[in-house]
Formats: structure tokens, C-alpha cells, sequence
């Protein structure tokens, strides 16, 4: 009986959370080649196609995405018993904040993980906007955070780098004579790069929500209201990418850490 590598499953998991083979390449600390070359064994091994090509990019074929699910319960299994025999009695509160816009991955990938990992120690969880929780940081209000890092204004550890995709509803068009519908999120530093991106490239738009969260933000654009500048790792199945934009404004990479 075969077994499976964990070390491409971890990989696979990586892909799919950072939205390409680039990105996941640095999470896992390998070349990229390295990593299609893992892709190329596990399919090998499985006799499965888990990626398919679309345009310049790779997307997850439904083997691909099954493989994800079956992946992410085998790593935490695996993260589990390493933990329990390694440090089995670490117990006390931490308090971490994570950037809205990565609240629903951070907990199915990573928190998650970490609780079962640690079942003595209490996990408080404060969601917000990158600004507020490095401010809490700083007031020692929280213990550690996952923010968005886009201007270098607080030290930072780089987990991996995040592409940033306009999207729109699915089956949702804009008239190309009308000014472009613009959702954006107050105090949030993508918003001001969205608008800054649009005048920079002359294309005509107006803002029309003002949302307080990514939450709101992402309900108007899957209400088929606005566009809007969000992480590709936060892109649900109801959006889709505007391709119009993305080739007439080359998409910013900002650092999450």
C-alpha cells in the first residue's frame, strides 16, 4: 500500500491558502520548481489531474479540491500528536488578532490547528482592520497579529505575500460607458490603493459604498452593487476576477504578517 507525503500535502494546502505556486513557495521555503515538481509526484502517485490550466494561471480541478479537504485533516491529525507529545502541558490565554479579511481562512487553516494542537490554552480571537489591530498591539491589548502590511510603518514578520484581485458578482456586468462602481473599506489602506490605482490609470469610477468591515464590503460586491480590490485568498466562489482591470492595472503585492 502506497502512502501519501505529507510534505507535498502541506504544500498542497499551501497553494490553495496563498492562491498560487509563487506564493506557497515561500510559505513552505522551497523554489518554486521544487514545488511544481511535488505537484507532479502527488498527481503521479494518485494518478489524478488536481490542477487545471486557466489562462496564465493553474486552478484547482474538483480531485484537486478533495484532495485539499482530505489534506487539511491529515496534517492537523499529524500537527496534533507532534504537539501532545512535544509539549503537553502548555497551557494559559493568548490573545490574537486577525485582519478581517483573512478571519475565515486564518481560523479553518491555522487557529484551528493550533487548538487542537494546544487544548490548555484559551485562544481569544479579535477580528478588525490591520490599522486598529496594530494599535491594539502596541497597547498590549493583544498578544501577536495577522495584518496586512503595505507601507513599512511597524515591524513585521512576513509570512507570505498576498496578490491583491479586483472582483466583481458572477454574471454581473458594468456598463464600460458609465464611471465604475467602487465598494471600499474605511481606514483600510487597499480601499486608498484602489482609488489611487483607478486615478492613476484614468479609468472613470465612483465610490459608491463606504463599508466599516470586509464583511460589508464583500456583501456588496456579491450583491452585485460594486467592484472592489480584495486578496485573492479571500475570494469565494460567488466572485469572480475582472479581467478587464486586472490587465489594465497590474495587480499590487502587499506582505501579511
Amino acid at each position: 500500500m502506497q502512502n501519501l507525503d505529507l510534505d507535498q500535502l502541506r504544500t498542497l494546502v499551501a497553494i490553495h491558502d496563498c492562491g498560487n505556486f509563487n506564493a506557497a513557495a515561500e510559505t513552505v521555503y522551497r523554489t518554486q520548481s521544487a514545488v511544481s515538481m511535488q505537484m507532479k509526484k502527488l498527481e503521479e502517485k494518485l494518478d489524478v489531474a488536481l490542477f487545471e490550466k486557466q489562462g496564465r494561471s493553474y486552478t484547482f480541478t474538483a480531485q484537486g479540491m478533495q484532495l485539499v479537504s482530505y489534506a487539511r485533516q491529515m496534517l492537523a491529525l499529524n500537527d496534533e500528536v507532534i504537539a501532545a507529545f512535544s509539549s503537553p502541558e502548555i497551557g494559559g490565554e493568548v490573545k490574537i488578532g486577525v485582519c478581517d479579511d483573512y478571519v475565515e481562512q486564518a481560523t479553518t487553516s491555522y487557529l484551528s490547528a493550533f487548538t487542537r494542537a494546544y487544548p490548555n490554552v484559551q485562544l481569544s480571537i479579535f477580528s478588525n482592520n490591520s490599522r486598529r489591530l496594530a494599535t491594539m498591539l502596541q497597547r498590549g491589548e493583544i498578544d501577536l497579529a495577522l495584518v496586512n502590511v503595505h507601507e513599512e510603518l511597524w515591524h513585521a514578520e512576513v509570512l507570505h505575500h498576498e496578490s491583491l484581485a479586483w472582483v466583481k458578482a458572477r454574471d454581473t456586468e458594468f456598463p464600460p460607458t458609465k464611471p465604475i462602481p467602487l465598494a471600499i473599506e474605511r481606514n483600510c489602506r487597499w480601499g486608498r490603493l484602489a482609488v489611487e490605482r483607478l486615478e492613476n490609470a484614468g479609468i472613470p469610477f465612483r465610490v459608491v459604498v463606504h463599508s466599516a468591515d470586509f464583511q460589508g464590503l464583500q456583501a456588496a460586491v456579491k450583491a452585485g452593487m460594486a467592484v472592489a480590490l480584495v486578496a485573492r485568498s479571500s475570494i469565494s466562489e460567488s466572485l469572480e476576477v475582472m479581467d478587464l482591470l486586472a490587465s489594465r492595472i497590474a495587480p499590487h503585492i502587499v506582505a501579511v504578517g
